[in-house]
């Protein structure tokens, strides 16, 4: 039986100048999709906006605790966050509750970009995505450097930095519930609270990232803005 993948993209309405290149991505991947016999189903997730988050405020400042954990290594990258954040944040929550069992997932944010110089990477990930069958979670926005010319999963705990990027990743339904229960709470923003939670279940949660590029963030290489 040929496999799903679920494609759900974290899109910013108001950012439209982000909207063809998504598009132009979203074409290329489905295009990938058909060519290895994998049917493609894509959701939006674009609620709540930051207007919305104003509106509501007091609502979500009854999830915000900024409190500092004894000997916590997160302590530093506590901020107030602002709305745009907390948007992020509960998108980003909208989009693991749709992720779906018995299926890949991938989750996209809409400044994700497709460079001409890694599309053999993604075309080699996406003939062996068979790969997720062995791994809870799959970053693909960043990735260690090695010269093998084979995919290759890495643990996420040889990865020893805070993450730069969460623009795409794989996720499996049951990792998902447990990071959408991880993040009810505003401590965070979304980069650091997805660090810290593969790391602090990397016992029990097989997190991985690649030896090779597959996607770029757009925010990050100077097309839009952060």
């Amino acid at each position: 039986m040929n496999k799903t993948l679920n494609i759900i993209v974290i899109y910013t309405i108001s950012l439209s100048n982000r909207s063809q290149y998504i598009n132009s991505t979203l074409t290329y991947l489905k295009n990938l999709c058909e060519k290895n016999n994998i049917a493609v189903n894509i959701v939006i997730s674009n609620t709540p906006d930051s207007d919305t988050i104003i509106k509501e405020v007091d609502n979500y400042n009854k999830r915000v605790n900024y409190d500092k954990i004894e000997n916590c290594p997160y302590n530093d990258y506590i901020f107030p966050l602002n709305p745009q954040q907390i948007s992020n944040i509960e998108k980003q929550r909208n989009a693991l509750f749709h992720v779906k069992e018995n299926e890949y997932n991938l989750i996209l944010e809409d400044d994700v970009i497709i460079s001409k110089d890694y599309l053999e990477n993604i075309e080699l990930l996406f003939k062996n995505l068979n790969i997720l069958e062995y791994t809870d979670f799959l970053l693909t926005s960043d990735f260690i450097h090695n010269n093998k010319e084979y995919i290759e999963l890495i643990p996420f705990e040889n990865y020893k930095n805070i993450l730069l990027t969460k623009s795409s990743y794989f996720i499996n339904k049951k990792t998902a519930l447990q990071l959408y229960e991880f993040t009810d709470i505003f401590k965070y923003d979304f980069k650091t609270a997805l660090t810290k939670f593969l790391n602090i279940n990397k016992e029990i949660i097989n997190s991985r990232l690649l030896n090779k590029c597959i996607f770029l963030e757009g925010s990050k290489v100077g097309i839009f803005g952060s």
